[in-house]
């Protein structure tokens, strides 16, 4: 982890391929604060229910980072990246931060 105490430049997307929640709370706590609003976080552990849940963990969030757990989109959240095939073959997941809710369109509920 010293490096990425070390690192300082605003950065577009980070892609984290780690095994353990303990090294996914160290990498987001040092590189979340480098990631400008509206870009993103990818992870490959995403269907690990133990991952996936750090992106809604508002303690966490609150207590290391300062801010609301912005969500995760993939396998491991129940939103898989494949929905025509199922959604759940894949392991990556992503998280936007400060997404701007303009670049979203709400669509009614029908079933």
């Amino acid at each position: 982890m010293r490096f990425c105490r070390n690192l300082r430049k605003k950065a577009h997307l980070f892609f984290l391929d780690v095994d353990l929640r303990d090294s996914l709370e160290a990498c987001i706590k040092y590189l979340w604060p480098l990631l400008q609003d509206g870009c993103s976080l990818f992870t490959h552990e995403a269907s690990h229910m133990k991952i996936a849940s750090l992106f809604f963990d508002k303690d966490w969030w609150n207590k290391n980072i300062n801010s609301e757990p912005p969500g995760l989109v993939g396998a491991g959240s129940g939103l898989g990246l494949f929905p025509a095939s199922g959604g759940f073959r894949s392991s990556l997941g992503y998280s936007i931060k400060n997404p701007r809710v303009s670049n979203f369109k709400e669509l009614p509920q029908t079933g």
